[in-house]
């Protein structure tokens, strides 16, 4: 386990580094939360991997990295453990969605 750990922490880092490099003049007002809740919603107590906000355009982007293991149970792609991660993650987040 330590070592998914691991790749996932480096992981989040490379991610969060590529979206932070110093002198990118196109970033305007934007904000980088790196795991911690959602302003303003009260209730869970969700913390994404990362959050990006653009105060300019006022989008929002909400990262919650998974680290998969990819095994799937038959030949359809809906079997896929990616396609599973994904299918909970967007469940777990869809009150955070609709906040935002």
């Amino acid at each position: 386990m330590d070592a998914i750990r691991g790749r996932y922490d480096d992981a989040l880092k490379i991610i969060e580094r590529a979206l932070v490099k110093p002198g990118d003049g196109r970033q305007g007002r934007t904000e980088l939360r790196v795991n911690q809740t959602v302003p303003g919603m009260a209730g869970l107590d969700l913390r994404p991997d990362l959050q990006v906000y653009n105060h300019d355009t006022r989008m929002v982007a909400v990262v919650d990295l998974a680290i998969a293991f990819d095994q799937q149970d038959g030949y359809d792609s809906s079997c896929s453990g990616l396609v599973k991660v994904a299918v909970d993650k967007t469940i777990k987040y869809a009150g955070t969605k609709r906040h935002l």
